[in-house]
């Protein structure tokens, strides 16, 4: 008899927090009520989304899983719990499966009888509880025999049966069509004469499916005649359409099987061929093309820069089933899960198309050959969002000593098509001595090249753009002899660059004479370039010493001072090797105190050394301003400007 499976939707209790997009409902395929013909429960969580494929949480009596469904196979309440990570979304559904498991009761009369050759014997079986809604079943002894001779009453409560199958044992089968339980009673039949006996066979348990499981072969196997000596015999195969009858004390046919694509219940005859004694079986054939259901578990539909590729899984709740997937590059792999995204799997991903590829999961049943599959697109999102930093406010170029640059990310946006994208400034970082940075604005403080990287917070994609910040302040360097003697004022210096455009040259004292200033005595020389027609410029200070030259050295190969600017707090890393005496001079070229510029009390140095590797000197507490920090090694001057911003 053909099974239709419906699903059912059952009702539960649904607890949602407010960020869930979507809905969800627990199908059953077979009801929610576990009897005999149904011990096991099929639930199926379905959720009205296709873009979010939550994580699943069963639980219940004795039981949990994690998959998308849930076998159940005791009474009680059973709760699914979903959740979403994206939007921390969680639903929880609450279903009750109930229990119908009581046995009914009947009666044969006779318990046992004799039968001559093809004179059949009556039997009368009664059914005492239920006496509705019920299937009366014989099972005769040609074994083996899995089905019997079925007869469904729905009113009566008696069947009377006459058996040609001769002697054995005979079995009566009540089922309770409501639950599918089910009781037996035997009878046992006697017989003076000869009767062949045989075994019955099918090739596929007396059902055909879908192709190519869609026909079935009957076989009659080892007919015995029992006479002595044993005769041969004959055998017919009559279809369910067959109304005629077959003439007695004749040679039946020698074909001892049959194809079939008919189903109903068919009747087998096997004949002694010398006392045309006959033991007919009456055989139910059913067509059994119930396709499996499929589902697949996957933690999203949308490849993304955050998760380009995923683990997908195919599932089936019916019994015999084999999962395989059909993909755009290998066709159909023989798996229960998938790679999507892998490049063996599928196409390449692209950054301009949304959707990426279909992705097919079938569940073929190996009993009956029935399929049944789920398409499943597939969609990609890698557009990368668009890094755009601007200069925001003035200064939008340095001009002066202490001017700061404004850089903000505003003009960022995103391309991708996700639920309330945004822009995530994941950087920003600028030249040295600048440290990276994940704010909306970022402040410059030096001329240079700035990268903004960007990312998506829906699709994880990122984006890094430069943005210049030019200089308009004069750039100029001071080359200085010292006086011959502490009493002379013959020290000259000479600035190192020609003069910009626009720009003039002063000194706070000496002679100046183009790019030349001479009259020098020992001291702090401080050197300006101004921009005559705007507020642009640079200062320099120099100290005239007894050395007879003062020179620079490559200050990154020796001494590192980070940050700058500073709050009025930075530190100095040497990594000479050397011992080194470090002093502080403010714009005046006034060397600050000790402790304005170290916190203790001293000779307004500090002795570095390293004799296990680079060491650090901490500064604090200078005021806002400009400062020259001077680094003696071995009488090598090393002169660095600092800038502190409060």
């Amino acid at each position: 008899m053909k099974k239709i499976f419906t699903f059912l939707l059952v009702m539960g209790i649904y607890i949602m927090n407010s960020q869930c997009s979507y809905t969800m409902d627990i199908l059953s395929q077979n009801g929610y009520t576990i009897t005999c013909a149904n011990p096991t429960i099929n639930l199926i969580a379905i959720q009205n989304s296709n873009y979010f494929y939550p994580n699943h949480l069963w639980t219940g009596p004795s039981f949990t899983t994690n998959l998308p469904y849930a076998n159940v196979t005791q009474p009680g309440i059973y709760t699914l719990t979903i959740s979403e990570g994206i939007t921390n979304c969680t639903l929880t559904t609450t279903v009750s499966i109930g229990i119908n498991t009581a046995v009914p009761s009947s009666s044969v009369f006779p318990n046992s009888a004799s039968v001559t050759c093809n004179n059949p014997v009556t039997f009368t079986a009664m059914a005492l509880t239920p006496t509705s809604n019920i299937m009366h079943s014989w099972y005769v002894p040609v074994s083996p025999f899995p089905n019997g001779n079925e007869s469904y009453l729905s009113i009566n409560v008696t069947e009377v049966t006459n058996f040609y199958s001769g002697p054995g044992v005979y079995t009566h089968k009540l089922k309770d069509l409501t639950n599918g339980c089910f009781v037996t009673q035997t009878v046992s039949v006697t017989s003076p004469d000869a009767y062949p006996t045989f075994s019955l066979g099918s090739s596929t348990n007396y059902s055909f499916g879908c192709a190519p499981l869609n026909q079935t072969t009957i076989s009659i196997i080892n007919p015995v005649s029992t006479q002595t000596p044993p005769a041969t015999c004959s055998y017919t195969f009559m279809a369910p359409t067959f109304t005629g009858i077959v003439t007695p004390s004749v040679i039946l046919g020698n074909n001892s099987s049959t194809v079939t694509t008919s189903p109903g219940t068919w009747s087998i005859i096997v004949q002694d061929n010398s006392n045309f004694c006959r033991t007919m079986v009456d055989v139910t054939v059913s067509q059994n093309t119930l396709v499996p259901n499929v589902i697949a578990s996957i933690p999203a539909n949308t490849l993304t820069c955050n998760n380009p590729t995923f683990l997908t899984q195919g599932f089936s709740s019916t019994k015999h089933s084999i999962i395989s997937w059909q993909v755009p590059i290998l066709g159909q792999p023989l798996t229960t899960t998938l790679i999507i995204g892998d490049i063996s799997n599928g196409p390449p991903t692209s950054t301009i198309a949304l959707f990426y590829a279909n992705f097919t999961v079938v569940a073929t049943n190996s009993i009956n050959g029935c399929q049944t599959s789920s398409i499943i697109p597939i969609y990609q999102d890698f557009r990368a969002p668009k890094s755009i930093p601007a200069i925001t406010g003035t200064p939008t170029s340095f001009c002066k000593p202490g001017d700061v640059v404004t850089l903000n990310s505003n003009n960022s946006y995103v391309t991708s098509a996700g639920p309330s994208p945004s822009i995530i400034v994941n950087s920003w970082m600028g030249p040295a001595p600048q440290t990276s940075a994940s704010t909306s604005t970022y402040s410059a403080y030096v001329t240079g090249n700035y990268s903004l990287t960007v990312e998506d917070s829906y699709n994880g994609c990122k984006t890094t753009s430069i943005i210049n910040v030019p200089t308009n302040a004069p750039r100029f360097g001071l080359q200085g002899t010292a006086p011959s003697s502490s009493a002379s004022c013959d020290g000259t210096v000479i600035v190192t660059t020609q003069i910009p455009n626009g720009y003039t040259l002063s000194a706070t004292t000496g002679l100046l004479d183009g790019t030349t200033i001479s009259n020098l005595c020992y001291g702090w020389l401080k050197v300006c370039m101004t921009f005559t027609a705007g507020e642009c410029y640079a200062c320099d200070s120099i100290l005239i010493n007894a050395a007879t030259s003062i020179r620079e050295i490559n200050f990154k190969d020796e001494i590192l001072i980070y940050p700058n600017p500073s709050n009025g707090t930075f530190y100095i890393k040497n990594t000479s090797g050397k011992s080194a005496t470090i002093k502080i001079f403010n714009v005046e070229g006034r060397q600050v105190s000790v402790a304005e510029a170290l916190e203790a009390t001293g000779s307004g140095a500090s002795t570095l050394r390293e004799p296990q590797g680079p060491k650090y000197l901490e500064i604090k507490n200078l005021n806002a301003g400009i400062y020259f920090v001077e680094v003696n090694i071995d009488g090598s001057i090393i002169r660095k400007k600092i800038v502190v911003l409060k």
